[in-house]
């Protein structure tokens, strides 16, 4: 449904069992040959929805969302700045 360099917000199929406290591995398959690849967490749920928060990401994955993101919002800034913040919280 949404995406961010933070997280992204789903919309689970039925079976879904929901653990809040474990670490999920999901795959963004956005063609053939782009994936993005990242280690989450459910931080909030809500009648059919589900919101994430990264935990970890590989930079290829990293770079892929950057682009994506830059691509789809009017201010790319934005993402120069929010990815900034996400670098001096991990360090």
């Amino acid at each position: 449904m949404d995406i961010s360099l933070k997280g992204l917000l789903i919309e689970p199929f039925s079976e879904f069992e929901m653990k809040m406290d474990a670490v999920y591995s999901i795959s963004l398959v956005l063609s053939e040959d782009v994936v993005i690849n990242m280690k989450a967490k459910i931080v909030h749920s809500e009648a059919s929805h589900l919101g994430f928060q990264w935990i970890d990401i590989d930079i290829d994955s990293l770079a892929t969302l950057r682009r994506l993101l830059e691509f789809n919002l009017n201010d790319p800034e934005e993402i120069s700045r929010e990815l900034a913040q996400l670098v001096s919280r991990k360090h």
